[in-house]
């Protein structure tokens, strides 16, 4: 596994250990009905769970549109290396070089999201 993906596991199993502990704390020290306690562990359940899915979303956009970016990148330095091979000049290759910098630099804005 890749470290971003292990982060995101460790970040998960960290959000249902925590949920499982408070729920057990809750449960212990509860002033409250049975029924009563379970329909607002449920609600606050259901609160967590909507939360979670909303950052997965925005986290999923971020990482489409960056991706996206990053293949309309390399399509340019396709066509690029293409023209290069036709014409052998020093133009083309500063076009491709600068190309694959901006390349490096999305890349890496990826990987500094994950880290976040």
């Amino acid at each position: 596994m890749s470290k971003s993906s292990d982060k995101i596991v460790l970040t998960f199993a960290g959000l249902v250990l925590g949920g499982a502990i408070g729920g057990l704390t809750a449960l212990l020290l509860a002033p409250m009905r049975g029924d009563q306690l379970r329909k607002e562990l449920v609600d606050e359940a259901d609160v967590y769970l909507d939360q979670i899915k909303k950052q997965f979303k925005q986290e999923i956009k971020k990482t489409k549109t960056v991706t996206e970016e990053l293949v309309d990148k390399a399509e340019k330095i396709l066509e690029l290396s293409r023209r290069m091979n036709n014409v052998s000049d020093e133009s083309s290759l500063a076009e491709i070089e600068a190309e694959i910098e901006v390349l490096k630099s999305s890349i890496d804005k990826v990987n500094s999201s994950f880290k976040r």
